[in-house]
């Protein structure tokens, strides 16, 4: 059933799957492939399904597989499937930016095209299929970031807003730092230690992320524009995290030194910027399908409070 869309909810801490065209639930046995993992991020349940064992291998750099050890309970869930499969049939290219496709197929399914990888969006279920193993691995920093995507997503209608920043802590101090791309933002936790790094989500209290961070090293694992970085995993905890916790700077780079700067001499124009820069198109941060509606009072409210904390 190509033209399906798909519906997960998370009920009594079990996974549901219902098919949105119609109304019927899915047996998640037949639904799923053989190898299966879940990740997670705050109250967000993450899963992986794949035909061969070697792509959630690939993938765990990204995400840690195991279980919930704080209070937090799951409320929301989201289901990436990937298989070796043929190329998706009328798929209709709309824009090209940096060898990532965007188009539809005939269902109004949107779909991305990255190389011979498709990644057909279904809702809360998303289908990734790959030609080889090989052509998976090589583009799969792009891949991540729509898989990032998605997950954007998922938090911005639960009422998070997706930061570009990185946590951490330095000399027992928290701190978020904010700025622009490559401005050296997980370069200041040098001798700290990283919470979470790239994407930052926040409903105004509580703060929650990635457990991996990217370094700039030019013998990296992952090249996206040209740019080398180096993915390491953090050994960050599942305590909860509130943003009144952690004091908030701004990484300003000028040539090739960056200067780390109070909030209160920085101007508000360029902060608010750098917070919402995880709104931008594919393959930068973040993508919606093309009904959705980027909801501008959560921005403006969640960005209101953390500049509140100059």
């Amino acid at each position: 059933m190509n033209y399906s869309k798909y519906k997960v909810t998370i009920l009594d801490g079990k996974i549901l799957v219902r098919d949105k065209y119609i109304n019927a639930p899915i047996n998640l046995a037949e639904f799923m492939y053989d190898f299966t993992v879940k990740s997670f991020i705050h109250n967000i349940d993450i899963y992986f399904s794949a035909d061969d064992l070697n792509i959630l291998e690939k993938i765990s750099k990204y995400f840690n597989f195991e279980e919930r050890k704080n209070s937090i309970i799951a409320s929301q869930a989201t289901i990436f499937r990937i298989s070796q499969k043929s190329i998706p049939r009328m798929v209709t290219i709309e824009d090209e930016v940096s060898g990532v496709k965007k188009g539809v197929d005939i269902y109004n399914n949107l779909v991305f095209q990255i190389s011979d990888n498709h990644i057909i969006v279904r809702d809360d279920v998303v289908d990734i299929s790959y030609r080889t193993l090989s052509d998976f691995t090589t583009f799969l920093p792009l891949i991540q970031k729509l898989i990032e995507g998605r997950i954007n997503r998922k938090f911005m209608y639960s009422g998070f807003l997706p930061i570009h920043g990185t946590a951490g802590k330095v000399s027992e101090t928290n701190y978020v730092v904010l700025g622009e791309s490559h401005s050296g933002k997980t370069s200041y936790f040098k001798y700290g230690q990283i919470l979470f790094d790239e994407v930052l989500y926040s409903d105004g209290y509580q703060l929650a992320g990635y457990s991996f961070a990217k370094t700039y090293d030019e013998t990296g694992d992952e090249v996206i524009d040209n740019t080398q970085r180096k993915v390491v995993k953090l050994l960050t905890d599942n305590s909860e995290n509130t943003i009144e916790m952690f004091k908030f700077i701004f990484a300003q780079r000028l040539y090739h030194k960056t200067n780390y700067l109070d909030l209160r001499l920085v101007d508000q124009y360029a902060i608010r910027s750098s917070i919402q820069e995880y709104l931008q198109d594919i393959p930068g941060k973040y993508f919606f399908n093309r009904d959705d509606l980027i909801p501008l009072k959560l921005i403006d409210s969640i960005v209101n409070i953390i500049l509140s904390k100059k």
